[in-house]
This record gives structure tokens, sequence and C-alpha cells, in this order.
């Protein structure tokens, strides 16, 4: 888009402001957006860490699985 400035003062006048007005409007955009993508990235960090609990958890539930049955496999073998 090509601009072309007004050839008189008063016109001058309201591109300045149409200008002005457009960069605000811009500029408040740009920080709503900064706002969200900052809430999203805490929630993204808030679901990492509730998953990372939650695999932690499993892998606690079957390492102690697993010791279990070694510790059945070891009597049954020292039962034979």
């Amino acid at each position: 888009m090509k601009f072309t400035p007004d050839p008189t003062y008063e016109g001058l006048l309201k591109q300045a402001n149409a200008m002005s007005l457009l960069i605000n409007t811009l500029e408040a955009r740009t920080s709503l957006q900064e706002i969200n993508i900052q809430k999203l990235y805490r929630e993204l960090c808030v679901q990492s860490y509730d998953e990372m609990n939650s695999l932690r958890d499993t892998i606690h539930i079957l390492t102690n699985e697993v010791e279990s049955l070694e510790a059945k496999l070891e009597e049954h073998r020292k039962g034979k």
C-alpha cells in the first residue's frame, strides 16, 4: 500500500491522527497477544509438570511391581 500525503495541513493532521490511532491499536493488540502467550506458556508448564509427576508415579508403581515379582521369582527358585 502506497502512502500519499494530503497536500493540506488539515488533511495531513487527519492522516497523522489516523496513523496514531492505528499504531495505538496495534500496540494494544500486541500487548494482549503477549499476555495470552504468557498465559498459555504458564498453562503448558503446569500441564507438563503434572504429566511429569504422573509419569514419575507410574514409574514408581511399576518399579515396585517389578521388585515384588523379582522377589517372588527368587523365592520360587530357592524353593526348588
